[in-house]
């Protein structure tokens, strides 16, 4: 018996968000209700989606995935969510996911530091 997995679910989401992303949050309950769990992958296709004439409401629950989601968030996850947030102008969540962030030890560092 195949089920779907998170790669087939990201397909999904990556397809729907191109044509349609009215189907969006239908597939992430869908993706759930089969005990997948967003990933990193799932939250990077939601942030760059993320464009200045996004709704609101689709930027708060792009969020919210992000904080629920199971894995480790890397610093390239993190500043995907600053970007995002930086494109709709809410700064008032890009204030709340770095206050989350800071002082957590949630973010994973797997690169070498830039300086300069």
């Amino acid at each position: 018996d195949l089920a779907p997995n998170c790669v087939t679910f990201n397909e999904l989401i990556g397809a729907t968000i191109r044509t349609n992303s009215e189907g969006v949050w239908a597939l992430i309950k869908e993706m759930r209700s089969c005990g997948v769990s967003p990933n990193q992958v799932t939250c990077s296709i939601l942030l760059k989606s993320i464009q200045q004439n996004s709704r609101s409401s689709d930027v708060e629950k792009t969020l919210a995935v992000v904080d629920s989601m199971e894995d480790t968030l890397d610093e390239v996850l993190l500043s995907s969510v600053c970007e995002a947030c930086i494109r709709v102008g809410r700064f008032d969540l890009l204030a709340r996911q770095l206050e989350r962030q800071h002082g957590a030890d949630r973010v994973h560092i797997r690169s070498s530091h830039t300086y300069g």
